[in-house]
């Protein structure tokens, strides 16, 4: 889990309020309530499985398929079974190898077995293979297109398939939960721990009750589970669970009762305590002040009648008057200070003291009695009457009122909000030397308050205000600096303000501190530096610090990962408020990380952090809602939750919201809504919502298909790293789908895909250097990528391996290698691999020159072949077709020229559109001299690819033949006229 720390910048250092644990495109990376898929297929079919995996993947499907391949002492049934156990739905990728794969007749057994829903898609013509016998009586979906089936082809195809796909989608999800639980008590020796209970028992039941019509039955197990579940809760004994429920109750309610008399006493002893010193200081107060100015006055008035003593009584009366001016104000000091402890009561006789204190023109009393008006201790709140108060204090030059009176301008608090006028009043105060009015100028023109944001001017501000010692001015430069605000970023200079405003006892200072060392900024990166800051400010309260603390224990930066401290840390910053930590608190139960994975708990912090406004926390609870994670499943709660965050511009949100209106979840399926969704989360950076409106475009769905369209939203997403779209990018430039056909272009974005590890796109890319698609034909460069993905485990590529080393293409020739490539892919079950085992004999034979010997191997194989298929279809077919293609061009090596044409008429006769059938019907008449028909055939072809697997032109097909026979002593007058008519000529 790479979380992701807060940021130092910022004048108030917030932090982000989108918190995730995942550290990617889509942090928290939550689970979309998608339908799971278990892709059944053939080695051979491989790039097809591929392209249905990507397609479903944007369609918002999760896709399980298995690409390691059988090994010899390996549990694979085990491996296999899982993933169909966890899957919803099969689909069967049905093809004539797939037909005939043992391996895929056992995972068709293995998920009637489990009781799934089976989908046949056919990527290619069956030529008479026999599917399943689970699969004849299924409806099959065409994704190849077959002029006999109507709407056939990879579009429509796919589009069937999805609809079929969210068919009873709900009640499919649920029978692979209780599926799942039930496998988990079987294995585990059916203990009674792990049954359901409760409400669960009667959802379940209720479940199988309500099965659709063409929905898999429940399985044994299912029942068994659930069976077993309802006898356990039956066999509960209520009575003594009721007993249990009464003794817990009675200890509960008599802790309760004296929790309640020891807090009672506890605060009326307090309060007590509060209101005696009060009462005792406003009376003692009271009453010396009262007596001093009645002193005073008696002074005065003998002094008027005794004008002879006047001089000395005045100067002793107006000593009382100041002593007594005096004690007032410490006085008034005093009750300020204590005033928020005190009672209702003692609260308004210090009002009234304050009252009395202000009529007699004392300052401090006029700027108390605005306090108590501005926060309601003794009477109403009014902040009219707060400012009434403070004016006249201000007036008199008081500077604490003269703050109270900028904040109340400043939020509009008794009056219109008015920056200007909060500034005037804090230049006044500043005028007074006060550091708070300095710091809060620095913050007005930093924040752009009532004029134009002036970083400088507000760096000004705050330097003064730091001259006089103001730690939060001392941290707001170091923001300054740190952020390149009014100046050059400099992180070395925001260091140094934020270590005086720590110094000074500052938490942000010492929080940003540590975001400094943990970010490595103004120096090396340094996690053990910041987590003693961290700490540091965290000892001081800061929540923030706390949450960052967490962090680095759950990514273990600079300590051993611990998600036990980690969510410790969390619980310490959700304790002050933290919604980040909410968040991130939800995810460890949701993913059961340091704690028991726990999503009603889960739910439960979320819900948490949404009350405090939350986006994530909103998108997070609507997952777990569609996944049915925590409760019920409900996919109108779901939106309702994406729809709160999307109203506050959660690009997540909205993109879940066009999954819900695409796959139909909750509402009538509707791609326009779906679009519009898109859209709007796409106009917010969000590459996955860009992906997925290239693939609305891409198939058609709620839009015209639009190649063009679906090529710039794919380009959008690529710019942001998707590497699904840089693959679908290459696809588009492959077939010239909304673009001229660009192998270039293609190779490109391939390249692109290839360097984010995708095994697939390295596969393209050595097929467009071995067939020289828009590159130099380079055999080194296309066994480099064969390689890379090999090392990925790509059965294709290792097989493709193979052949270059049985030909010698980029390579010395080398059978020995040419055997070890075509073991290591058969061993993952690629069905081509192990035919061209057999085939490598023939290969050997060929390369010593052993023409007969090779041709005669050659035959015994495609006498084989047919055989096989003849069996299966009825008839010989295609393999046949190839096999006899083969046994035609060891006939032409071996002279046998009249045996090579009669083969090459009956390989025509069952394919005659395969133009490389024609090729050796053109070599064999003419080293029959049967000039002029060979000299039409070979010129009838020019410019025409010879197969849509490589896109070879016939004429190059042409040249290396011959440069072939010659290799083998086997020449004709007529083969250079014919080289030279192509275009050719060596």
């Amino acid at each position: 889990m790479a979380d992701v720390a807060h940021d130092a910048s910022g004048p108030a250092s917030p932090k982000p309020d989108e918190i995730a644990p995942q550290q990617a495109s889509r942090p928290d990376s939550p689970d979309r309530g998608k339908l799971r898929v278990f892709i059944s297929y053939s080695r051979d079919d491989l790039y097809f499985a591929d392209q249905l995996n990507a397609a479903l993947d944007i369609c918002g499907f999760e896709c399980f398929i298995d690409r390691e391949g059988i090994s010899g002492g390996e549990d694979w049934k085990r491996r296999l079974g899982n993933l169909i156990r966890d899957a919803d739905t099969v689909v069967f990728v049905l093809s004539p190898t797939s037909a005939r794969s043992e391996i895929c007749a056992w995972e068709v057994e293995e998920a009637a077995r489990l009781g799934k829903r089976i989908l046949p898609v056919v990527c290619r013509q069956l030529k008479g293979a026999s599917p399943p016998p689970r699969l004849r009586d299924l409806n099959y979906i065409f994704f190849y297109e077959d002029p006999k089936v109507s709407d056939s082809g990879f579009g429509t195809g796919l589009a069937k398939l999805v609809v079929a796909l969210n068919t009873d989608f709900d009640w499919l999800r649920e029978h692979t939960r209780y599926l799942q639980r039930a496998t988990e008590w079987d294995r585990g020796g059916r203990p009674a721990n792990r049954l359901l209970s409760g409400d669960d028992i009667a959802e379940a039941k209720a479940w199988v009750a309500r099965r659709p019509k063409n929905a898999p039955e429940p399985t044994a197990l299912h029942l068994d589970f659930i069976r077993a579940s309802e006898e356990e809760a039956e066999a509960r004994s209520s009575a003594q669970r009721k007993q249990l429920e009464a003794v817990a109750a009675a200890q509960a309610e008599r802790g309760m009762a004296l929790k309640k008399a020891e807090d009672a006493q506890r605060k009326r002893a307090t309060m007590a305590r509060i209101r005696n010193i009060a009462l005792v200081a406003v009376s003692i107060f009271a009453v010396l002040a009262g007596w001093l100015y009645r002193n005073a006055e008696q002074q005065r008035t003998v002094a008027e009648e005794q004008r002879a003593l006047a001089e000395e009584q005045r100067i002793v009366a107006e000593e009382q008057k100041e002593h007594a001016n005096q004690i007032l104000a410490d006085a008034t000091d005093i009750f300020a200070q204590v005033q928020s402890q005190m009672d209702t009561e003692t609260k308004k006789r210090v009002v009234a003291v304050f009252q009395r204190g202000a009529d007699h023109g004392d300052v401090p009393s006029m700027r108390n009695l605005g306090i108590s008006y501005f926060n309601g201790y003794g009477v109403t709140q009014d902040y009219a009457k707060a400012r009434e108060w403070y004016e006249k204090a201000a007036e008199k030059g008081e500077k604490v009122a003269m703050l109270g009176l900028a904040l109340l301008y400043a939020n509009g608090q008794g009056g219109t909000q008015d920056y200007a006028k909060a500034r005037e009043w804090l230049e006044k105060a500043a005028e007074k030397g006060d550091a708070s009015a300095m710091y809060s100028l620095g913050a007005l023109y930093a924040n752009g308050q009532g004029g134009t944001q002036d970083y400088a001017k507000a760096r000004e501000w705050f330097e003064k205000a730091a001259d006089k010692g103001d730690a939060s001015a001392m941290y707001s430069l170091g923001a300054l600096y740190a952020n390149g605000q009014g100046g050059t970023q400099d992180y070395a200079k925001a260091r140094e303000w934020y270590e005086k405003a720590a110094e000074k006892g500052d938490a942000s200072a010492m929080y940003s501190l540590g975001a400094l060392y943990a970010n490595g900024q103004g120096g090396t990166q340094d996690y053990a530096k910041a987590r003693e800051w961290y700490e540091k400010a965290a000892d001081k309260g800061n929540a923030d610090a706390m949450f960052n603390l967490a962090l680095l224990y759950a990514n273990g930066q600079g300590v051993t990962q611990d998600y036990i401290q980690a969510r410790e840390w969390y619980e310490k910053a959700v304790a002050k408020g933290d919604a980040g930590a909410m968040v991130n608190l939800a995810r460890l139960y949701e993913k059961g990380l340091g704690v028991t994975q726990d999503y009603i708990q889960a739910r439960e912090w979320y819900e948490k952090a949404a009350d405090k406004g939350n986006a994530r926390a909103m998108v997070n609870l609507g997952v777990l809602n569609a996944n049915g994670q925590g409760g019920q499943q409900d996919y109108a709660k779901a939106r309702e939750w994406y729809e709160k965050a999307a109203d506050k511009d959660n690009a997540s949100a909205m993109f879940y919201l066009g999954l819900l209106y695409a796959n139909g979840e909750g509402v009538t399926r509707d791609y326009a809504k779906a679009r519009e969704w898109y859209e709007k989360a796409a106009d917010k950076d969000d590459a996955d919502a860009m992906g997925y409106l290239g693939w609305l475009y891409d198939t058609g769905q709620g839009v015209a298909r639009d190649y063009v369209k679906a090529r710039e939203w794919y380009e959008k997403a690529a710019d942001k790293d998707n590497a699904s779209a840089m693959f679908n990018l290459g696809l588009l430039y492959a077939n010239g789908e909304g673009v001229t056909q660009d192998y270039a272009k293609a190779r490109e974005w391939y390249e692109k895909a290839a360097d984010k590890g995708n095994a697939i796109a390295m596969v393209n890319l050595g097929l467009i250097y071995a067939h020289g698609q828009g590159v130099t034909q380079d055999y080194a460069k296309a066994r480099e990528w064969y390689e890379k993905a090999a090392d990925k485990g790509d059965a294709s590529a290792m097989g493709n391996l193979g052949l270059i080393y049985a030909h010698g293409q980029g390579v010395t020739q080398d059978y020995t290698k040419a055997r070890e490539w075509y073991e290591k892919a058969a061993d993952k079950g690629d069905a081509e691999a192990k035919a061209n085992l057999e085939k490598l004999p023939i290969m050997e034979a060929n390369g010593a020159g052993r023409y007969a010997e090779a041709l005669q191997l050659q035959e015994t194989l495609a006498a084989r072949v047919e055989a096989v298929e003849t069996e299966r279809a009825g008839k010989p077919g295609e393999e046949t077709e190839q096999a006899l293609i083969s046994v035609t061009w060891y006939a032409l090596l071996a002279r046998e020229f009249t045996k090579a044409l009669t083969v090459a008429d009956r390989a025509h006769a069952l394919l005659p559109d395969d133009l490389s059938i024609e090729t050796n019907r053109a070599h064999a008449l003419m080293f029959l001299e049967r000039g002029e028909e060979a000299q039409a055939l070979y010129l009838a072809y020019k410019g025409k690819p010879v197969s849509e697997q490589d896109a070879k032109l016939w004429e190059r097909v042409i040249a290396e033949d011959f440069a072939e026979f010659r290799k083998a002593g086997l020449t004709h007058p007529m083969m250079a006229d014919i080289e030279k008519a192509l275009g050719v000529s060596p």
